[in-house]
Formats: structure tokens, C-alpha cells, sequence
């Protein structure tokens, strides 16, 4: 899979055969690190899963990066006691010093069924999520809402106090994470040190499973993992509609038919500022990619797509957490 880093402020307009499509994200300034930047013609399967074509275009000079596809997944109930912490780091001080105890149940709710439904239930926080399996991957199905909110209307307001997790909900608005749970830095995401939405930190990402603000015995899901659940939903050209919940979106082609129930819950750019709510669903991964930039997921409202792209860590986006 081929990708570039864009460096703009916005997402120029992509013009490939008889389709021209409109800055992708419909805002500026946007993510300024949007990923797919496609002008010139080649051929790029990041791109052409992005609109539907067999032959489109991207960047020559782009950074090219091989995802490779696999894993591995445990299924069942039990119980986690969660610990969030971070692992220390030679590069960049990935340890966080913030941490948290409580005891999270998992169990099946519809077991026997396609696809098969559970529940996550942490009672001294009063979480509750529900939870789908996917080929043999048990996901939660719906956005983590875990730490104290932060007004993140400012450019300088940073999840950056490492004692505590942090989160912004959608425009300083605490009902929006009732509803579409949190939004991570993603540093805070990871369980790092906020010097790692700047720094590398790559060498603190654990090898296996990596928790994260996780529950113990989840974690936030890395490229491959993510690449295996688009390929158990047919590929990553209709994973996206297979996702994405039937309503809420102002454009919606989702049937939900996986039962992941991706929400467009938007995101918070680096500058401070709330967009796209209704519009886009991003999920970070646990993969950095240089220094100040990190992998994500999104799905929009009118593409069939699951499409990958890396940005600013210090953009809010949402996690969802995967079963050990």
C-alpha cells in the first residue's frame, strides 16, 4: 500500500478519468497531514480503494509502506482488571505516569448468532460497552469513553497533564461523548507521555498487544489488524459500509451489517477547533509513523471504503479497543 504525506492545510480536489471529487474533508484548515494527496497519475491501491476505480493516481514521490495482513485473536468471556499505563521509552520518554484500576466483565450476549454481540461492563466507572465479533476478533462496538473531559478549544489545550487520561468530547460538549464517546490525542491514546505527540515513540510500542487506556486484555489495534478486519468484511473497497452504523450520518450508504457501528463522530484538529461531526469516523491505530504523525482509519459517509491515512498525533480522534 502506497501512501504520501500531505503537509498543506487542506486536501486539494483529485480529479481521476470522469470523477472529480471535492476537498475530502470539507473544511480548511482540515488535518494538515491528510495522507492521500492523488494528482498525478500511477497506480496506488490506497487511492483506488478510496474511490472505487481500478486504475487512479497518486504522488511518484510518495513514502511507500507495505501493511502486511494477519493475526491473531482470542475469543471468550472473562474478567480485566485494567491498569492504564505506559512502557517506558529510549526514544521520545514513552512512559505515562498516569494510571487507573478498575475491574472490567466481558461476556457473550447472543452467542450462537451472526454476528455474535457481547458486553463489556466496568462498574466502578459506569462503562458499558457492547461488543461484536469479527472473524475471530471480538470488537468493541463503540467508540472507548474512558477520563476526565478537557475543554479542547484552543490550539495550546493538549491532553498533556500525564497524571490523569484525558479526553475532549465534541465541542467542549460532555453529551457528545455519552454519545460518541471520547476523542484521544494520540499519545494519550497509547498510554504515552504527551512528548510523544512530537518525539518518536516507536520503541515503546509493545510487539504484541499493545493496551494503551485499553481495558486489561484490550488493546488499541494495530495496521495488520486492521487490515484483517477489512479483509473479513469483503475488503477494504466495501468495509466501510459494512461499518458504518445506518443513521446519524449526513450522507450514509452503511448498513451495519458487521456490527461495528462506526459513528461519524468527527474530530478534534491540532489547532483547536471541532469538525466534521456527521461526516467522518476516525479510529487511530497503534502504529506511528514519524515523529509528530501516527496511522489512523476513517470512513465517510458516501464511500464503501475502510481507508487508511496518517496525521498529526496531536489530532482527537476515536479508539476503539479490540480483545486479547
Amino acid at each position: 500500500m502506497k501512501y504520501e504525506r500531505n503537509t498543506s492545510s487542506k486536501v486539494e480536489n483529485v480529479k481521476v478519468e470522469n470523477y472529480t471529487q471535492h476537498s475530502f474533508l470539507p473544511k480548511a484548515p482540515l488535518i494538515a497531514t491528510f495522507r492521500y494527496r492523488a494528482l498525478k497519475l500511477s497506480t496506488s491501491l490506497a487511492f483506488c480503494a478510496m474511490v472505487l476505480l481500478s486504475s487512479c493516481t497518486d504522488l511518484s514521490h510518495g513514502d511507500p509502506e507495505t501493511i502486511i495482513a494477519g493475526w491473531d485473536a482470542a475469543a471468550g468471556g472473562g474478567t480485566s482488571n485494567i491498569v492504564v499505563s505506559g512502557s517506558s521509552s529510549s526514544a521520545g520518554g514513552g512512559t505515562s505516569v498516569a494510571s487507573a484500576s478498575r475491574t472490567c466483565t466481558y461476556a457473550a450476549v447472543t452467542p450462537g448468532t451472526t454476528p455474535v454481540t457481547g458486553r463489556l461492563t466496568c462498574p466502578t466507572t459506569g462503562e458499558v460497552y457492547k461488543t461484536v465479533t469479527i472473524g475471530s476478533a471480538i470488537w468493541m462496538a463503540e467508540n472507548l469513553n474512558y477520563g476526565t473531559r478537557v475543554n479542547g478549544t484552543a490550539p495550546t489545550a493538549n491532553q498533556s497533564n500525564n497524571s490523569v487520561i484525558e479526553k475532549y468530547c465534541y465541542g467542549d460538549d460532555v453529551t457528545k461523548c455519552t454519545t460518541d464517546g471520547g476523542l484521544y490525542q494520540w499519545s494519550e491514546a497509547m498510554g504515552f507521555s504527551s512528548t510523544c505527540n512530537s518525539t518518536p515513540c516507536a520503541s515503546s510500542i509493545s510487539t504484541g498487544n499493545h493496551q494503551g487506556i485499553c481495558p486489561t486484555g484490550w488493546h488499541i489495534p494495530k495496521t495488520a489488524e486492521l487490515n484483517a478486519l477489512a479483509t473479513d468484511l469483503g475488503g477494504s473497497s466495501i468495509a466501510g459500509n459494512k461499518m458504518k452504523t445506518n443513521s446519524g450520518w449526513s450522507i450514509n450508504t452503511g448498513t451495519n451489517s458487521s456490527g461495528f457501528s462506526g459513528l461519524p463522530a468527527g474530530y478534534r484538529n491540532n489547532g483547536g477547533g471541532f469538525n466534521d461531526r456527521g461526516v467522518y469516523a476516525f479510529f487511530w491505530e497503534a502504529s506511528e509513523d514519524v515523529a509528530s504523525y501516527a496511522l489512523y482509519r476513517y470512513l465517510y459517509g458516501s464511500y464503501a471504503n475502510l481507508i487508511a491515512g496518517s496525521n498529526l498525533k496531536a489530532s482527537g480522534f476515536s479508539v476503539r479497543c479490540l480483545r486479547d
